[in-house]
């Protein structure tokens, strides 16, 4: 079980308390919910002292919310830093764990010190408030709220780590009692622009694609292709999609059945031949002498899409990048929502054009077996025809 510290149980003197009121008397409360949504603290303090002498690190998943990060701490020199995965943190000179702590703790949120693993971790800002709304609003009425209170609720429902072991069952059991109303919650607005800006990513991707040296040939005779010349193929769809996405090329993975098994990345109720958790993407090698050409590409393409979906820039549509959030994978590791969450709905939606884009363009034959994915396809494509129409 994870020992957890509250950062207030401690001795701390008044003049640190004073100076902490003072120094974060500009962030607005808005500002800590995008904080606590959006960043990672990346701190190692080994005692709750430490949060009262280290300054705060944190870590964001897209590049350009650094901007964000810079306008929230205008007042404060900020260094910026990455590591060799090209992850993106940022140091805020002179400003504590404590002062944050102090700034959230006015609106409702709450951090605490995992000494188990030495991380501070966020409590959602007004949890209470909106859990109490989803446990007790029927879903007649969560359907109609508008997006903005929806994300609220479900933002609410998410925690990377809980203060007890119970405290975890108890929040998880909980959901997957309400797994209605987690799908009523999940009826989101996607902007009909988006998707179709979406869409001309997938031509010009399929298009380059078609441009590849034999490519007909390779698609159609996929599974008879040396492996490494199979890994190939498909690391070259991985860095035609990153590339129109604006994102750096994913670790690429191939793995055997019994790796694809035993990693940590895949929920276990998930048989898998292609899956990704951060900035990864896993192809299961398996598969390869009995994919479909056509579906083996998808797959890879799938995988990148949402590798750029956690890490891209979606600013110039704000709802749809929240949609995309890192903290609503939750609703991915649970079989009774996976396929409803808006990552796996646009990409569902967007696959079948990208395989038809690519028949059309390379000239290849189509099996039974190219579409084998035929229902997702089709429950995406309803969810995001009608997700277009719903009032934001």
């Amino acid at each position: 079980m994870a020992k957890i510290v509250f950062l207030n149980l401690t001795d701390n003197c008044f003049l640190k308390l004073k100076r902490a009121q003072i120094m974060t008397k500009s962030i607005t409360k808005a500002d800590l919910v995008w904080l606590t949504y959006n960043t990672e603290i990346c701190n190692t303090c080994r005692t709750v002292d430490d949060c009262f002498t280290q300054d705060i690190v944190f870590q964001v998943y897209r590049p350009h919310h650094l901007d964000k990060l810079h306008q929230i701490f205008s007042d404060y020199k900020i260094v910026d830093t990455k590591d060799k995965k090209n992850n993106c943190y940022a140091k805020i000179k002179n400003f504590t764990i404590n002062d944050l702590y102090y700034a959230i703790r006015e609106y409702n949120g709450d951090m605490f010190l995992n000494i188990s693993d030495n991380k501070v971790y966020f409590v959602p800002i007004d949890r209470v408030k909106y859990r109490r709304i989803f446990n007790r609003t029927p879903i007649r009425i969560l359907i109609n709220l508008p997006d903005s209170v929806k994300l609220n609720i479900l933002k609410s429902l998410r925690q990377k780590c809980y203060m007890s072991a119970k405290g975890k069952e108890k929040s998880e059991d909980a959901l997957y009692k309400k797994t209605n109303k987690l799908w009523a919650l999940l009826q989101l607005h996607i902007p009909s622009q988006f998707m179709e800006d979406e869409m001309r990513k997938v031509r010009l991707i399929a298009g380059e694609i078609a441009q590849l040296p034999n490519i007909k040939e390779n698609i159609e005779g996929f599974r008879h292709l040396p492996l490494k010349e199979q890994q190939n193929l498909l690391t070259k769809v991985c860095e035609i999609t990153a590339r129109h996405n604006h994102i750096d090329v994913p670790n690429i993975r191939f793995l055997t059945q019994k790796q694809t098994d035993a990693d940590a990345g895949l929920e276990k109720w998930i048989s898998a031949e292609a899956f990704s958790y951060e900035k990864n993407v896993c192809i299961n090698k398996s598969f390869f002498k009995k994919d479909d050409g056509v579906q083996a590409l998808s797959l890879a393409w799938h995988e990148t899409t949402h590798v750029a979906q956690a890490y891209g820039d979606y600013s110039k549509y704000p709802l749809v990048e929240e949609l995309f959030n890192q903290n609503l994978d939750f609703l991915q590791k649970m079989p009774q929502t996976y396929l409803f969450h808006p990552q796996e709905e646009v990409v569902y939606s967007l696959e079948k054009q990208f395989i038809e884009k690519v028949v059309e363009f390379t000239g290849v034959k189509t099996n039974d077996a190219t579409f084998i994915y035929e229902p997702e396809y089709d429950i995406a494509t309803q969810y995001i025809h009608r997700s277009m129409h719903l009032r934001g």
